[in-house]
């Protein structure tokens, strides 16, 4: 965090986490990529393998019917350091029995894709100015050809051509947020940067109160997911049961007459009164339209918001360490 230009080697309190996305075989291609200010490869490092397992029957979709061995669980995350790694041991967060002394990290539960509190969710014409001029990628499809008996017809299924108006997860293969708690909890981090993705990683950061640099698809991408955040934050202030609840904030959003909806990320619980409603209100993960003048005589709610950001923020300068950075 401390650079300004590229290092010939890594700083001491440095842990690269890189993911394979479970697709295996690219292992020099990842580690490869750290190189040095001369472009390369950084040979002097310390590589630790770790194992992610997701839950298969989470990966199930619908009425998905798949063959023996074909449902992929497994992702492998490497943990780059200049020097092994020395941690403060600790238990898995949702795994009983299992410390980071352990290469492996689940089985975790992947959110359902519609889930709009898991997932991040957009209409496919959105992702032309989400992720630019890649837009909303569609993959290669068609049928499998194959023989085997236990593939259940899958060969028979017909890819329909998404609508442009259809909602669908900006990124499909997101991780699950228990799956980052679990990484930060392991690692003591102090400090994160990671792609921006669905904002998971820059909400965790925010619920320990450490410093998140996120690397974005465009502009439009930012402005979404600083909404999306800022949302799931005034959101988790309410909840009694957040490591960001605040008694007075609450009070104030439950008093004013224009209290607002659930936002759309996961860790938050909210009553029924403030079920999200698509497109309105905090709900939306599209920005509100900003007004002039508060109506109805309601209190200026931004203002005593600010307040107690400005207030709470004074009170937690200063909690930064040093030990390691997460990357």
């Amino acid at each position: 965090m401390r650079r300004t230009s590229t290092p010939d080697e890594f700083d001491d309190s440095d842990v690269y986490v890189i993911s394979d996305a479970g697709k295996q075989g690219n292992t020099n291609l990842l580690l490869n990529s750290l190189q040095d200010r001369a472009g390369k490869s950084i040979n002097k490092k310390n590589v630790r393998a770790m194992t992610l397992i997701l839950a298969e029957d989470s990966l199930m979709t619908g009425g998905d019917k798949k063959g023996y061995c074909t449902i992929n669980q497994v992702q492998t995350w490497y943990k780059v350091t200049k020097c092994p790694l020395q941690l403060n041991i600790h238990s898995r967060l949702f795994t009983p029995g299992a410390s980071n002394r352990g290469n492996v990290i689940g089985p975790l539960n992947k959110p359902a894709y519609e889930s709009p509190i898991d997932n991040f969710i957009v209409i496919v014409k959105d992702k032309y100015e989400i992720f630019g001029r890649h837009g909303p990628r569609i993959p290669v499809g068609g049928g499998v050809d194959s023989n085997d008996p236990d593939d259940d017809g899958a060969a028979d299924v017909k890819v329909r051509t998404r609508a442009k108006t259809d909602e669908e997860p900006l990124l499909y293969h997101a991780v699950p947020t228990t799956a980052l708690r679990e990484l930060l909890h392991s690692l003591d981090a102090v400090a994160c940067i990671s792609l921006a993705g669905e904002g998971k990683m820059a909400f965790e950061c925010i619920l320990r109160r450490i410093p998140y640099f996120g690397l974005a698809f465009t502009p439009a991408h930012v402005q979404r997911l600083t909404h999306r955040i800022e949302t799931s934050v005034f959101a988790a202030m309410e909840d009694a049961e957040s490591k960001l609840f605040q008694p007075a904030l609450a009070k104030l959003l439950a008093d004013n007459s224009e209290r607002s909806t659930t936002p759309n990320l996961p860790g938050v619980k909210r009553t029924a009164k403030s079920a999200r409603t698509p497109g309105q209100g905090r709900g939306s993960d599209t920005p509100p339209q900003k007004k002039s003048k508060s109506e109805g005589g309601a209190i200026d709610l931004m203002a005593e918001v600010r307040k107690m950001a400005m207030k709470a923020a004074a009170g937690s300068e200063g909690d930064a360490g040093e030990d390691a950075t997460a990357e």
